[in-house]
């Protein structure tokens, strides 16, 4: 049973990336599909989700994510971004690379950040 609502979740996530509806609604309700159709899923989902909201390293990470997104966002704002991503193709020819290295990089400056 729980195989079935994985591939539902995911016929459901591919769908709605084709059919431009928001990615992470749909991969919210893929997940709740999944937790529906595991055993004891909805016990695990109300745990993580306490973990995540109450414990201090789930807030710490909400944290992180949240300061990651803002520096991506005023990154790209501010044109940044743009430099950055011409910076490494200068060095980088392969496109491929630089779309790999660009999210790494601006998780790298975050962690630096908390040193």
């Amino acid at each position: 049973m729980s195989y079935l609502g994985l591939v539902m979740g995911t016929i459901l996530i591919l769908a709605a990336v084709r059919y431009k509806v928001n990615v992470g609604i749909a991969a919210a309700v893929a997940g709740l599909i999944v937790a529906l159709t595991s055993g004891g899923g909805l016990a695990v989902l109300s745990a993580s989700l306490r973990e995540a909201v109450v414990e201090p390293a789930g807030l710490t990470l909400l944290v992180s994510i949240a300061f990651i997104t803002m520096i991506g966002n005023i990154m790209k704002t501010s044109g940044a971004l743009d430099d950055l991503t011409r910076g490494i193709g200068g060095v980088i020819r392969d496109a491929r690379v630089v779309a790999f290295m660009l999210p790494s990089l601006v998780g790298l400056l975050l962690s630096l950040i908390h040193i």
